[in-house]
């Protein structure tokens, strides 16, 4: 829950999310007349989100312009009791980039980029050298058809960590 106990966002904070989420560089005057609304209410909703930790700003990396970059998810099959201790584990590998729980086939999914195949070779040895995993199964990354953060479709609020509203 946010620091100030609000745990959900209005069609106002969404909108303005909808904007940053199509163009994050987007100026808060822009913003407000995209909406319709004063660029004062702009800014003290952005602050407002910023405060109670809705967004963050970062640098998001383009990748591509790197050079090629080895993109590979793996599969973790846990030993029973055994997923924080091995999700923390895979968290502190420098190459991953997310750890996930799921369901499923497994118990968890990781997403890690590796510059080379050395590189790679040496995350997987560590990967299976981790403590309590039963199996693991990698997969690479071939291409990305489409990759974008988006509110979900249909979405205008909801609860954080909720699901969304009905009908």
């Amino acid at each position: 829950m946010a620091r100030n106990g609000r745990s959900s966002l209005d069609d106002t904070d969404w909108s303005i999310l909808g904007v940053l989420l199509n163009d994050g560089r987007t100026a808060n005057r822009e913003i407000a007349r995209a909406i319709g609304l004063p660029e004062s209410t702009v800014r003290n909703r952005l602050r407002a989100l910023l405060e109670e930790e809705f967004i963050q700003i970062r640098a998001l990396l383009n990748a591509d312009r790197f050079g090629p970059i080895i993109e590979i998810m793996a599969l973790v099959v846990v030993e029973a009791g055994e997923i924080e201790s091995v999700a923390r584990a895979l968290a502190a590998l420098v190459e991953t980039q997310k750890v996930r729980r799921i369901m499923g086939n497994a118990d968890l999914a990781v997403e890690a980029g590796l510059a080379n195949e050395e590189k790679l070779t040496a995350y997987l040895d560590a990967v299976s050298a981790i403590p309590g995993i039963k199996s693991v199964q990698f997969n690479q990354f071939l291409g990305m058809y489409k990759g974008q953060y988006v509110i979900p479709h249909g979405w205008t609020s909801r609860q954080v960590g909720g699901a969304p509203p009905s009908g």
